[in-house]
């Protein structure tokens, strides 16, 4: 993501129409890199200087986004056991918090978890697609 945010900054004369970012210095030792399609999807993804990591999605067209929900809300689970330490980074207004059809961090640098979301295989959260766009 980093060489795409790289390459895209020097290609896109716009800063609106940029589809990938990155910032090596987000705050408190924290970078940042984030992919923004420009239809509605988006995927966020931090590192800390010790070697923690939290990507946050959002498929706007998912079934499990809060608009396709009966009562707007945030699929039950997503979040669930994201260490603090990595939650507060996706608590920023600036990353929209509620706009959320996937989430999995790694505490480690080397393995990854999810919350305990519980979604049907008729529904798909985006993270088959978006995913493809953090590498």
């Amino acid at each position: 993501m980093q060489c795409a945010a790289k390459c895209d900054s020097l290609i896109t004369t716009e800063d609106w129409l940029r589809a990938f970012w990155f910032e090596d210095d987000w705050g408190d030792g924290v970078s940042m890199a984030k992919y923004d399609n420009g239809g509605g999807d988006h995927v966020f993804v931090f590192f800390t200087e010790n070697g923690q990591a939290i990507i946050k999605g959002f498929d706007h067209e998912s079934g499990v986004s809060p608009h396709a929900r009966d009562e707007y809300g945030i699929w039950p689970g997503v979040y669930d056991g994201v260490p603090p330490a990595l939650l507060h980074l996706i608590e920023d207004d600036s990353v929209e918090y509620e706009e959320v059809t996937f989430c999995c961090w790694s505490i480690d640098g080397k393995t990854w978890e999810s919350g305990s979301a519980d979604i049907p295989d008729d529904l798909d959260d985006g993270s088959g697609w978006l995913y493809q766009w953090c590498r």
